[in-house]
């Protein structure tokens, strides 16, 4: 019971810790496990070949007819096991093409990257042209504006082929916040909070870092003095009660 429950874990491709864990037992005894159940597989290859082969290509061809029907070939290799999947497809590779499903086809490689370039970045400006319209309370990142067009863009643009993407990361790049630019477009949002908390009475910097919004820590020399000129012009015109 032991040795099927780890060999069926293993065929899963379940990590050595997490079948540790889930059968009781300890890693180094998981690994001997493992090792042994590779020793025997090569052994049973070198000794005879031919017929551990067709023992192979006969289990796999009955799975293909049952359980792994209609799953792919990631499915397959999973269920089948690794070591046995890669002995097939080192001496039968053309029978093993022949029998499995027909491979994924890579869509990335097959794209127009120009194309979609061009086709895409007025999308993801207007895309971001409204989030500002919207005014968040948070800041607008190249993140949040590729999560608005689709997850399948801001996997797109985060892929090793982001580079290809000329325009898109031109518009992302003009369209995502600078952390002063957030913070100048929240300070109504700063006043807001401050006026609808009765616990406040005086507006001023260490309030706001404070209690208010922690982010303006970050604000540069130049940002902190347009807030403090601002905070200025704010207690001259309001008189808290």
């Amino acid at each position: 019971m032991w040795r099927e429950k780890v060999n069926g874990l293993l065929r899963e491709n379940k990590s050595i810790l997490f079948i540790s864990k889930f059968v009781g037992s300890d890693m180094e005894t998981i690994n001997k496990f493992r090792d042994n159940i590779n020793y025997q597989d090569e052994k049973g290859l070198a000794g005879r070949p031919g017929h551990a082969l067709n023992d192979l290509k006969k289990e796999l061809v009955d799975l293909l007819q049952s359980q792994l029907k209609g799953k792919n070939r990631k499915q397959i290799k999973i269920f089948f096991g690794f070591s046995k999947y890669d002995k097939l497809m080192k001496h039968e590779r053309v029978w093993m093409e022949e029998m499995l499903p027909p491979r994924k086809i890579n869509l990335i490689k097959k794209i127009n990257y120009k194309e979609h370039d061009e086709e895409t970045y007025p999308l993801i400006e207007q895309v971001a042209k409204q989030i500002y319209l919207e005014n968040p309370p948070v800041r607008i990142t190249k993140t949040m504006i590729l999560k608005r067009v689709s997850s399948f863009e801001l996997a797109r643009l985060n892929g090793r082929n982001k580079h290809k993407f000329v325009r898109i990361n031109q518009t992302l790049e003009v369209y995502s916040e600078k952390i002063d630019d957030f913070l100048i477009r929240i300070f109504p949002i700063v006043i807001n909070r401050f006026e609808q908390s009765e616990k406040y009475k005086t507006l001023n910097w260490g309030l706001i870092i404070h209690k208010l919004h922690s982010g303006y820590k970050g604000a540069s020399p130049k940002t902190k003095e347009w807030v403090i000129g601002k905070i200025e012009e704010y207690n001259s015109c309001t008189k808290r009660m």
